[in-house]
């Protein structure tokens, strides 16, 4: 073997060892392990590299690839051993970077069959730049140790960079391979240097450098800094924690890890807050290793030399603190650019327990949490504070009684600790007397005496052992706001309750009740709070300058916003515009003055819509600072508002046609009659009518008739909107007008003419066209009233007059309309008073066949007036079917005709059919065919009794339910005729589906026989036609013997008129009964 290689064996043997040492220095403090596990990599890999080169020599591929990397590698590591203590400034990803682009470097280099040199020479520039970065990096550690290690590293640097150029000067390899040993056994170098410099202070002992993490606490990890009562901070460059010893970890986080790393504003947020550095702190002589309260050694000017401040654990909870600076750092702290802190508790270590169950008491308090907890707390608190094997705290119930509810201590893991039983009954006496004292006192009798054994009673309490009961010393009364809660009880055991300890227990004991009252006060409060919360209104609280505090869910539903996007905002984000600026100054007005302020308000949603609500804002103070704050509540009245709308809406306007109904009609009439009373103008009321329109419904349909009145109201408004006041639909088919301003009568005749030709154009209805006419009234102010009741009235009787003129369009109201409408109102009364006193009797037509038989009769009603005598029913029927008294005069009718058939059959008279007419009215009644049945009934009569007779019009007026109504009426037996036949607009088609057993030629026929051709031959066609549809022709009207004669030859079967008869009363039409047939001789004409 040459001595290259064995130079290159002692390099392995030398990394081999350094790296077991480093190793074995692992199992030290967390720094040392941290340190020791880098250059221990870094000497493996330095190893690895004489290792390969002997076994697989510096010619493959493989080998050269292997030994650049590891050879690059050793410095790269080396320097993250030394960030991992000292500098952290140096990026993580740099050094990654490096190592990438090198390695790449090697790879792509060696895979291209490079010569060796051009491989290996970049790999040590790359060395030899690390290697200078150790060296700055050792030189943040300070002091000569620090100077040392940089030092050689700056030398391993340069002879680095000093192989890159011997090997382009001199390509011998075996030079080369020389000084590459040279620079190995100055990396050991580094390695070394460093590792004295961190672990070895001047004073010979070995000690931990703490790194990033927490103090080692294993026993067999010795640290001297931990053994100083104050605590040590070392605060890093970035304003973190990179150091802790035991006794700040105990302050900052409650003796748990997780200090290192914490940042120094997280730790002391009231020195950030005010913007203190850590600079800024006082400084203290003597290292700050003494531990006092500021009334020790030391004197006042030590008390100075601290900053009293309220720091926050790692936990979140506040812990007081004193914070100064030293005056001098010792060496083993020292760390360039980074700042050494010294800080110690406000409390001895004896209270610190205290401090952790005030704050856990504080803790369930701010966080509602239930009294049990609380109690828990406490009671696991003291146990531990005073080391009792067991303590109770038991709470006064409903009942007046005392019930353990919290348990704390060894003993209290028991199954049975007595938590939720009631107190034992021998224990309640002493209890109750300490509850009522309100003092704090150790038991008589139970607490251990000196040199004696405890006092025992025979009663154990249960669920705790008897030596735990044995050993109660002392009983704690739950007392706060003169409120008695009830009781703390420590079973401290043999060594009983120093003065100290009942100091303490008394003072978690207050603060206990304190909680405990806070508690239940507050309860109702958040009980409030949560009602609120959830409460049907929106509300939302401000502070005085009206920005938004707190709103509730119901006004983040309400609104669209959510709850962060609200608080901080003003309520103008609901902004909507819809109301005046004034009504803001009057909220603002009313609020500032302590008024509460109620109103509406239309708001606007996230989304754009509005909504409108009832808002009330009540000023009140806050109950801590009395700042000025204002409750807003919001009840959405969105729904209600469309729903008065809607009913302002249906009071208003016809829903069908979308115009001004009957009220806003009247309301826009009046006025115009005011306006025109101020200016002296005129105004015309207009009222139009459609002309027989019941026809439309009746032969299309409701549906098709209700298009047919939009389609004409639109029509009327479109055309005349802008020339008339209001364009409205009275009801039914019927609408009116208000035409303003200085109309005269000659414009309102105008635009009558105008809305008449506007009805006449024809609507089309799908397969329909309807052609409709138009009746109008027309009513000027001031001639034909002075206010908007008699106008109307007015101009309906107008409209109805021109409804019964032959060929009038428009009517003008005149004083004789009134008259009759007058004279009318007067008829209508007396109508009803006369249908109440029976005043309408019946008179009777016979009817007679060709051979002179009598087959029938027809009830015709007369009027029996007390003062006009007998009044015929061309008078009264009209407005009887007008009024609707025709149903009332119909049962007249039917009643008087019973009640003479049931008379003359019980005279022996011939029995004939009897015919009585139904009205329109009637015929539309669904009870008819049940009341005349029950009038039949109640005579002892059956349906042949009688013929009901129904014109012609009121049959094709009614052609869909007259097919149904006649059907039923011939299942129960009656005899239909169809009176005034072939005055109507008959259809063959339904003619032929009526049950109709008789026709009844109309007299105006019959009248004019001799004189108008077409008559006679109007009359021969009836007569054929009902015979071919086998019904029974009766001619109607007839006087004279030529009108017999034509109908007898023309084979009518019967004849009624003056010729024979005119009507009579029942008396007289017994007499022609019973007088037999009439002579008919002569009635004929001659030939």
């Amino acid at each position: 073997m040459d001595g290259t290689s064995v130079f290159d064996l002692d390099s392995v043997l030398t990394g081999v060892v350094m790296a077991m040492v480093l190793v074995s220095l692992m199992r030290g403090t967390p720094s040392l392990r941290i340190l020791g596990g880098w250059f221990a990599l870094a000497l493996a890999c330095g190893a690895a590299t004489g290792v390969v080169e002997n076994l697989l020599g510096v010619d493959p591929p493989a080998s050269v690839f292997l030994i650049a990397a590891l050879h690059g590698l050793v410095p790269v590591l080396i320097l993250l051993g030394l960030r991992s203590v000292g500098e952290r400034r140096i990026s993580s990803g740099l050094i990654i970077l490096v190592i990438v682009v090198m390695l790449t470097w090697v790879g792509a280099t060696t895979s291209a069959g490079f010569a060796v040199a051009w491989v290996v020479g970049p790999v040590h520039l790359v060395r030899g730049g690390v290697f200078l970065v150790c060296a700055w990096a050792a030189m943040q550690f300070g002091g000569r140790r620090g100077d040392l290690v940089a030092t050689v590293a700056v030398l391993a640097g340069l002879l680095n960079l000093g192989l890159v150029v011997l090997a382009v000067l001199q390509p011998d390899m075996a030079e080369l391979h020389r000084v590459d040993g040279v620079e190995n056994a100055l990396t050991l170098g580094v390695v070394l240097t460093a590792v004295w410099a961190t672990v070895m202070p001047a004073n010979g002992h070995w000690f931990s450098r703490a790194g990033p993490s927490a103090p080692d606490r294993s026993e067999d990890s010795f640290d001297p800094i931990d053994l100083v009562e104050q605590g040590v901070l070392r605060i890093g460059v970035e304003g973190r924690v990179t150091w802790a010893n035991r006794h700040a970890h105990q302050v900052l986080a409650e003796g748990e890890d997780g200090l290192v790393g914490s940042a120094w504003t997280d730790l002391f947020p009231d020195l950030a807050a005010r913007g203190d550095l850590v600079d800024a702190l006082p400084r203290r002589g003597g290292g700050g290793t003494r531990h006092g309260d500021g009334d020790g050694d030391g004197g006042g000017a030590d008390v100075d030399a601290w900053m009293v401040t309220v720091a926050r654990t790692v936990q979140g909870h506040p812990a007081p603190v004193d914070l100064a600076l030293p005056d001098t750092v010792p060496v083993a702290l020292r760390r360039r650019g980074e700042v050494v802190v010294l800080l110690r508790g406000q409390w001895p270590i004896a209270h610190s327990q205290i401090g952790r169950t005030s704050i856990g008491i504080d803790r369930h308090v701010l966080g509602g949490d239930s009294v049990e907890e609380v109690c828990g707390t406490v009671a696991k608190g003291v146990a531990k504070l005073e080391a009792a094997s067991l303590v109770w705290i038991a709470l006064r119930q409903a009942d007046n009684g005392l019930t353990v509810t919290a348990a704390g201590g060894p003993r209290a893991s028991a199954p049975q600790n007595g938590v939720g039983l009631p107190l034992p009954e021998t224990m309640t006496g002493v209890v109750d007397s300490v509850i009522a004292a309100g003092q704090a006192r150790l038991v008589p009798g139970m607490c251990r005496e000196s040199g004696g054994a405890p006092e025992t009673t025979s009663a154990v309490a249960p669920g705790a052992p008897d030596s735990a009961w044995r050993h109660l010393t002392g009983v704690f009364p739950v007392v706060s706001g003169g409120r008695a809660f009830g009781a703390m009880l420590v079973f401290a055991g043999p060594a009983g309750l120093s003065a100290g300890a009942l100091s303490r227990c008394d003072a978690l004991v207050r603060r206990l009740a304190v909680a405990i009252h806070l508690s239940q006060e507050t309860a109702f409060l958040r009980l409030q709070a949560a009602a609120m919360s959830v409460a049907a209104n929106a509300i939302f609280i401000t502070g005085h300058d009206g920005r938004i505090k707190w709103v509730n869910e119901a006004f983040t539903k309400l609104s669209g916003f959510p709850s962060d996007e609200l608080r901080g905002k003003t309520p103008h984000i609901l902004f909507s515009g819809q109301q005046d600026r004034s009504v803001y100054a009057d909220l603002w007005a009313t609020i500032r003055r302590g008024n509460v302020w109620r109103g509406e308000m239309v708001e606007r949603r996230r989304d754009g819509t509005l909504y409108t609500v009832q808002q009330t804002v009540t000023p009140m103070r806050g109950p801590d600072d009395g700042s000025q704050y204002y409750v807003a509540v919001h009840e959405d009245i969105s729904d209600r508002k469309r729903a008065e709308e809607r009913i302002r809406y249906l009071s208003n306007y016809d829903t069908l046609t979308r115009l001004p109904n009957r009220t806003l009609f009247r309301e826009r009439l009046n006025r115009a009659v005011q306006q025109a009373r101020w200016l002296g103008g005129t105004v015309a009321v207009l009222f139009l009518d459609l002309t027989q329109f019941s026809r439309v419904n009746d032969t299309l349909g409701h549906d098709v008739g209700d298009q047919i009145l939009m389609t004409v109201g639109s029509r009327i408004n479109a055309a005349v909107a802008d020339e008339v006041d209001v364009v409205a639909r009275m009801g039914g088919d019927e609408f009116a007008l208000v035409q303003g301003g200085h109309s005269d009568a000659e414009a309102a005749a105008g635009l009558a003419q105008r809305l008449a030709r506007i009805i006449e154009t024809p609507v089309e209805m799908g397969e329909h066209s309807v052609s409709l006419r138009a009746t109008i009234g027309i009513a000027m102010y001031p001639d034909d009233g002075a206010d908007p009741d008699n106008l109307i009235k007015n101009a309906d009787l107008a409209m109805h007059r021109a409804s019964r003129s032959e060929g009038e369009v428009y009517c003008f109201f005149s004083t004789e309309m009134n008259n009759e409408a007058q004279v009318r109102l007067g008829l209508e009364a007396d109508l009803r008073r006369a249908i109440e006193r029976e005043e309408f009797v019946n008179y009777y037509q016979p009817q007679y066949d060709m051979a002179g038989q009598l087959v029938g009769m027809e009830a015709l009603v007369r009027w029996t007036h007390p003062t006009q005598g007998l009044v015929m029913p061309g008078q009264f029927i009209s407005t009887a079917e007008e009024t609707g008294l025709i149903g009332a005069l119909g049962d007249i009718v039917l009643r008087n005709a019973a009640a003479d058939i049931m008379r003359w059959r019980g005279l022996g008279l011939p029995v004939v059919p009897v015919a009585i007419n139904i009205s329109a009215v009637q015929f539309r009644d669904a009870r008819l065919v049940d009341r005349i049945l029950s009038v039949l009934s109640e005579h002892g009569l059956a349906p042949d009794a009688l013929d009901l007779e129904l014109t012609e019009s009121i049959l094709m007026g009614e052609q869909a339910g007259a097919v149904g109504f006649l059907n039923q009426l011939a299942a129960e037996g009656f005899r239909i005729a169809i009176d005034d036949f072939g005055t109507g607009y008959s259809s063959l088609g339904y003619l032929k589906r009526f049950p109709v057993h008789k026709l009844k030629i109309d007299q105006s026929f019959v009248q004019h026989l001799h004189e108008d051709t077409n008559d006679a031959i109007l009359v021969r066609a009836i007569i054929n036609l009902g015979h071919s549809l086998a019904m029974t022709v009766v001619a109607e009207g007839v006087e004279t013997p030529e009108q017999f004669a034509y109908l007898r030859d023309e084979g009518a079967d019967a004849v009624q008129g003056y010729l024979f008869s005119r009507p009579v009363p029942s008396e007289e039409m017994e007499r022609l009964m019973r007088d037999g047939v009439p002579s008919l001789e002569g009635k004929a004409a001659p030939g």
